[in-house]
């Protein structure tokens, strides 16, 4: 069962992490569709994280910047 989380307990948008991480959207959005991170949903349905999401998209760009294969990543 997963639990669904509240734009609250996600407060970081798509644009921030770009921002603070330095990774293009077509990235971030790959990782969300390959279903490595399962962001909420804020007012206008944008994409929030959380803190967590945020670090495992940062460890996930780090491995494949270090040559790991995407597959062994996910």
């Amino acid at each position: 069962m997963t639990a669904t989380r509240s734009p609250q307990d996600a407060p970081y948008t798509l644009r921030q992490l770009q921002q603070m991480l330095g990774i293009s959207p077509r990235v971030i959005g790959g990782l969300v569709r390959s279903g490595f991170v399962t962001p909420a949903r804020g007012a206008r349905n944008e994409y929030r994280f959380s803190f967590q999401d945020l670090v495992l998209i940062r460890t996930a760009h780090a491995l494949q910047g270090a040559d790991i294969p995407t597959r062994r990543i996910l």
